[in-house]
């Protein structure tokens, strides 16, 4: 039998666990799509073709946390759309809209 792969399976677990722990915390998912090729600036893919979606470079910015804070922290990348999902069909359909464009 075939089994779904690890990207599949990560969203699984991830509203799982949010699902499972509502009561206690609020959690949320920001998305972040980019096509990273060889010799080439990232392609922003969550950003309208239309306009220039090359980015010039990354920059990968973790918020700090003190003593006794969170420690699972967020790494956003500058300059690319970010997008907040509730539920993993969101993800699950904005991927399937990032597959359909030329």
């Amino acid at each position: 039998a075939e089994q779904p792969g690890l990207l599949p399976r990560l969203l699984d677990d991830l509203f799982f666990i949010k699902a499972r722990e509502h009561w206690r915390s609020e959690i949320h998912f920001d998305v972040q799509a980019l096509e990273i090729a060889e010799n080439q600036p990232p392609i922003d893919l969550l950003t309208d073709a239309s306009h220039d979606t090359s980015l010039p470079h990354i920059v990968a910015r973790r918020p700090c946390y003190g003593q006794g804070q969170a420690v699972f922290a967020s790494t956003q990348l500058e300059g690319a759309a970010t997008r907040r999902v509730a539920q993993v069909q969101e993800v699950k359909d904005l991927a399937q809209e990032i597959w359909q464009r030329p």
